[in-house]
C-alpha cells in the first residue's frame, strides 16, 4: 500500500510528506473543539450528525485512496467531504461562531487536498 504513494505522480505544490501528520493532528484538534463549542451550546442533533458524517466521509477517503488505491472514488469521496463540511460551518455559525471559525482552516485544507487529489487521477 505504502510502496504505492511514491510512484504517483503529484501536482504542482505538492507538500512534503512528512506534512501531513502535524497538519492532521491539528485540524482534528480543532474539530473536536468546535464540536465541543457547539454541544455545550446546545446544539441540535443535526449539526453533532454533520461532524459525524465529516469525519466518516474523512476516514472513508482514507479507505478509498490507499486501502483500494483509487483516486476517483477518493476524488468522489473528497466533494462529499467538502459539501458536508460548508454545510457543518453553515450550522455551527448559527449555533457559535467561533466554532465554526475553527473549522476554516479545515476547509482550506480540504480544497487544497481536493486540488492535489484532482491532480492526481
Amino acid at each position: 500500500m505504502l510502496s504505492w504513494y511514491p510512484t504517483l505522480i503529484q501536482p504542482p505544490g505538492h507538500p512534503p510528506d512528512w506534512l501531513f501528520g502535524p497538519v492532521w493532528i491539528l485540524l482534528y484538534i480543532m474539530m473536536g473543539v468546535s464540536l465541543w463549542l457547539v454541544i455545550e451550546r446546545g446544539a441540535p442533533k443535526e449539526l453533532v450528525s454533520l461532524f459525524g458524517l465529516l469525519l466518516f466521509f474523512t476516514l472513508l477517503w482514507s479507505f478509498f485512496f490507499f486501502a483500494m488505491q483509487s483516486p476517483l472514488l477518493a476524488l468522489i469521496d473528497i466533494f462529499l467531504i467538502d459539501l458536508t463540511l460548508l454545510a457543518t460551518i453553515g450550522a455551527c455559525w448559527k449555533c457559535s461562531r467561533l466554532a465554526a471559525l475553527l473549522l476554516m482552516p479545515l476547509l482550506g485544507w480540504m480544497l487544497y487536498a481536493t486540488y492535489l487529489n484532482f491532480g492526481i487521477c
